[in-house]
């Protein structure tokens, strides 16, 4: 068929015939022909960021009857003059042009798609003190607006979190720092801040102990001996405390223990700027575990040696411990788990009833479990053996 510009009729005759007789009458049909619709739409802005999308729209609508549609409702009568969109998201918009002619079904469409998002604003609000000393860990509240991800920098680090949320940054580091703040939006809007010198860190000192003995060592009767030197760094002031005592600006300390138990001395370091820095060095004098069997007592009612047990230094040390006391005919006369019990010779401590143990010979088998400590991690069960006689 041809393309016309115009509704064209065209005549169409049709006749059969043998070589060049022509045996029939003509059969005639009237064509007509409508121009094929037109459908074309083009707008300034399709894609905006802010309040309202003004789109300005063009379009072709020839050949037919054109019909709009759009996705986001009733477009107004004056449409497509200074039409606006004030409706966040994505909508679309159409044209159809179908011809009129009588009998025709001709039509043309064409889609545009038209996107508003709200415009971000990025924005933050340091919570904590803008200077501090290192390491410095800022509180930084998001107040952006409109934005569904926040994407942060600060020099090296960076990283993400939900609007509104507050960001722990820690800073190890002395100096200023800057910050870039983005608030990212619906359909890839987005608003960046960018702040110099927002955060401060000032330089702290580092406190340091030296210690002339290690933190664990075993107790001696003729006492301990330690000295402390002041090792810190960037300090204008130190100050000790040990127990109860505190003591300014000293390099070197000394002190004697003669009894074991757990200590510790404690260093505070101070800057020109206000910083501190605090450690501590905790030692122990670790008791050790003595143990002494007698090997006889007097069970005889007098209260003078009437009881017989081993006499143990460092008690609290013992994390098992088993005594038994056995007669020649192997036979049990006392059992214990408790070091703090002894043996009254069968439980009678009557002179009358001790004629048949009075001097007799008993043998004691003593296991022993050492609580475990830094000095022996993994101790092994301590085993004695002896004989102790009861005696007038």
């Amino acid at each position: 068929m041809p393309t016309v510009g115009v509704e064209t009729n065209f005549e169409l005759s049709v006749q059969a015939g043998i070589g060049e007789s022509l045996c029939s009458t003509p059969l005639q049909w009237t064509i007509t022909v409508v121009p094929e619709p037109i459908a074309s739409i083009d707008a300034g802005v399709t894609f905006y960021c802010g309040d309202a999308l003004y789109p300005d729209v063009e379009f072709d609508a020839s050949h037919g009857l054109a019909s709009w549609s759009w996705s986001g409702g009733e477009l107004p009568e004056d449409f497509p003059e200074n039409w606006s969109i004030d409706q966040s998201g994505e909508t679309e918009l159409s044209l159809t042009v179908t011809s009129q002619s009588p009998g025709a079904s001709c039509s043309a469409s064409e889609t545009i798609s038209l996107e508003l998002y709200p415009q971000p604003v990025a924005g933050f609000e340091v919570v904590s003190d803008s200077v501090l000393c290192a390491p410095g860990t800022f509180e930084i509240l998001d107040t952006s607006e409109d934005a569904v991800e926040i994407a942060w920098y600060v020099d090296y680090v960076g990283g993400w979190l939900d609007p509104g949320e507050t960001l722990n940054l820690l800073l190890p580091i002395a100096g200023q720092y800057g910050m870039v703040w983005a608030a990212l939006g619906e359909g890839g809007c987005n608003d960046t801040l960018f702040v110099y010198d927002v955060f401060e860190v000032l330089p702290s000192p580092d406190a340091g102990i030296w210690s002339s003995q290690p933190a664990f060592v075993p107790w001696s009767m003729e006492g301990t001996e330690f000295v402390f030197n002041d090792v810190s760094l960037g300090g204008d002031s130190t100050i000790w405390t040990i127990g109860d005592s505190t003591i300014v600006d000293e390099s070197i300390l000394s002190f004697f223990y003669e009894d074991p138990g757990i200590y510790a001395i404690s260093q505070q370091v101070y800057n020109e700027y206000g910083c501190e820095d605090t450690v501590s060095f905790r030692f122990e004098i670790i008791d050790e575990l003595e143990i002494h069997i007698p090997t006889a007592f007097t069970p005889n009612g007098d209260d003078i040696n009437d009881i017989w047990k081993p006499v143990i230094a460092g008690e609290s040390r013992i994390e098992a411990y088993h005594l038994q006391v056995i007669s020649r005919s192997h036979q049990v006369m006392f059992e214990t788990f408790d070091p703090s019990r002894g043996w009254d010779a069968l439980d009678v401590p009557r002179p009358e009833k001790l004629e048949d143990v009075q001097n007799s010979l008993f043998m004691y088998v003593l296991r022993v479990l050492p609580e475990a400590t830094p000095l022996e991690p993994e101790p092994k069960w301590l085993e004695y053996t002896g004989h102790v006689m009861i005696v007038d």
